[in-house]
């Protein structure tokens, strides 16, 4: 479905309804829905057709004999699919707004997305926009282009994206008075490094800068709004937290508190270390990369990488390496005034003084900008 007026409409008209509903990403179709024998109790898929005046709901049928209602699970919503197909996933109508705050300041409120509103991050933005009876401001499209001019015409007071889109949209934007509107930024979907932090309370220095830890399977999970990187290791095996959080083998696992009982233990996949104090990602165990048997975390690297002026965006990869099984790779979208050549030459200077030998790219190669996913995070793999 893509975003529009029709899309609200059609959420908060299952809502109304008590209906089971699929929202799928304007991307795929009815035909084309991943893992459908997973929507065997949901009773319709509401799709928008291309420049359609109304939205048209489909009756899906079990594919694999009779299934009992499951009515906990009214609304189904797609992950990314950041490492594979894009896989339904049940909410309840609770859970969904379980971490919508809805307050009488917000009533004058322009909610804006750089998500689209089929994700799980874009709802949640969705719903905020329609507990507080605000204003949501939908772009006609999730370029940087389109995302940039909604912004400057129509001067949101809150808005959310991944690092990466936000990096992408601030090289297109001035610092002008559209800033002055602004009350509250939110980053996640990806990791959420310091310079990023930097970046975002250097552009909008009257806002709160918030990051955000979610997945579309377990919901928001951790929400930091101290300027820092990373969550405080204290809130660790705290049961009193709404979602419950613990470290195993370097991976976080969380579990979801449902009133007097717990769901149970989910593995993120996502791996983290501890700093002193803190807690830090590092990114998908599947991006973690083998160099001669040493582990390299692409994001440390890339941080470091980032923190280097005239450095927009950047991706670290893996290529495969007869010797070292893995080399160490970079893709850098630099400032156009850079001279590229004196560039690199900081950029492993940098890097030689922070990271371990085996962690330091062996290729630094400079692009115009890094392919984004439809879901506004970094497309990451070997290149």
């Amino acid at each position: 479905m893509a975003d529009g007026p029709l899309y609200v409409a059609a959420l908060l008209w299952a809502h109304q309804r008590n209906v089971r509903i699929a929202i799928l990403p304007g991307e795929l179709g009815v035909a084309g829905l991943p893992h459908a024998s997973e929507l065997n109790c949901t009773q319709l898929v509401v799709t928008v057709p291309p420049d359609a005046a109304r939205f048209q709901a489909h009756a899906v049928e079990p594919l694999n004999g009779p299934v009992a209602a499951d009515e906990a699970h009214p609304v189904w919503l797609c992950t990314s699919g950041t490492t594979g197909k894009p896989k339904p996933v049940g909410y309840s109508w609770q859970r969904l707004l379980a971490s919508v705050k809805v307050s009488d300041g917000l009533h004058e409120a322009r909610w804006m997305s750089l998500y689209p509103l089929s994700r799980f991050a874009g709802c949640n933005t969705l719903l905020h926009a329609a507990c507080n009876g605000s204003t949501l401001i939908i772009p006609d499209s999730y370029s940087p282009q389109a995302l940039s001019a909604a912004i400057q015409q129509y001067k949101p007071t809150h808005l959310s994206g991944t690092p990466t889109l936000w990096k992408a949209l601030l090289m297109r934007l001035d610092r002008g008075e559209w800033t002055h509107s602004i009350q509250q930024v939110t980053a996640g979907g990806e990791c959420v490094d310091q310079a990023t932090l930097n970046l975002l309370h250097f552009w909008f220095p009257h806002a709160r800068v918030t990051h955000v830890y979610a997945t579309t399977e377990s919901g928001v999970c951790t929400v930091v709004s101290d300027g820092l990187a990373g969550f405080p290791s204290a809130w660790l095996h705290d049961p009193s937290r709404r979602v419950e959080l613990s470290v195993r083998e370097g991976v976080l696992w969380v579990r979801r508190q449902s009133g007097e009982s717990s769901e149970p233990w989910t593995n993120s996949g996502d791996q983290v270390e501890r700093r002193g104090d803190r807690m830090y990602f590092l990114g998908r165990q599947t991006e973690i990369l083998n160099v001669g048997g040493a582990k390299v975390a692409p994001a440390i690297v890339e941080q470091c990488i980032s923190e280097v002026p005239g450095v927009l965006q950047v991706h670290v990869f893996g290529k495969p390496s007869s010797l070292a099984g893995t080399l160490v790779c970079a893709e850098v979208a630099a400032e156009a005034s850079r001279d590229l050549d004196a560039l690199r030459v900081t950029i492993m200077q940098a890097c030689r003084a922070t990271l371990p030998a085996y962690a330091v790219p062996r290729k630094i190669e400079f692009v115009e900008e890094l392919a984004v996913s439809s879901s506004g995070k970094l497309i990451r793999g070997t290149l």
